[in-house]
């Protein structure tokens, strides 16, 4: 195979694998965006229930960043002090660990 051929021939080749593998990348998308308007939502109610006890947990009060060990009144998803951003929750009820953004970011 000449030089000229290679220069052809391989992004030719890497331009089909893309072409044959974007309808799946739009499915995996397209699941991505299903779960984070689903995470969205729960985020706007304002409270998720324990699916075990049934118990409504509220999103907004007295809470602990795990990071930073600061306390405040706010979002339990959301720390002020050192911005992190928590996708799970302690149930109150009964102690179950809730996911809110289940399988977003692995």
């Amino acid at each position: 195979m000449s030089e000229l051929e290679k220069r052809i021939f391989r992004p030719a080749l890497w331009a089909g694998v893309y072409l044959f593998a974007s309808p799946v990348y739009l499915v995996l998308w397209t699941l991505r965006l299903r779960r984070l308007l689903r995470g969205y939502g729960i985020v706007r109610q304002g409270t998720i229930s324990c699916p075990h006890c049934g118990f409504a947990n509220a999103l907004n009060r007295l809470a602990t960043c795990n990071r930073c060990h600061a306390i405040e009144y706010g979002s339990l998803l959301f720390c002020s002090f050192c911005r992190q951003v928590s996708r799970s929750i302690q149930c109150h009820g009964c102690g179950v660990t809730l996911r809110i953004f289940p399988g977003l970011w692995r």
